[in-house]
């Protein structure tokens, strides 16, 4: 992410500066290109794929972390109160439940 934001920056900068007074014409020239090239390197960098891979990641620890709680939270009250914090809206809960039984963060309350 760090490396992509560099070259954004790049891009950005890259851009030849507009004279003062310019048309409106000149200036959206301009920033199409600049689009064009920020878009390019994001598809080239494979960013949305990785942002998604990430996300997914992410869930897939959070759902085996709740899980977990969920396991200790009768021996300990304050696991208990943690899960009900993490998961106040039951929105994990309710995303595990679809999740598919083979991951192993779909482990059984």
């Amino acid at each position: 992410t760090r490396s992509l934001s560099a070259a954004i920056t790049a891009a950005v900068g890259e851009a030849p500066p507009l004279r003062a007074g310019a048309p409106h014409e000149e200036r959206a020239a301009v920033r199409r290109e600049t689009c064009r090239r920020v878009e390019q390197l994001i598809s080239d960098r494979r960013y949305a794929r990785n942002v998604e891979t990430f996300g997914q990641k992410f869930d897939d620890e959070l759902l085996a972390l709740l899980a977990e709680l969920r396991k200790q939270a009768h021996r300990e009250w304050n696991l208990a109160h943690l899960l009900a914090r993490l998961d106040f809206n039951h929105f994990w809960r309710q995303k595990q439940a679809t999740a598919p039984a083979a991951a192993p963060s779909a482990v059984g309350e």
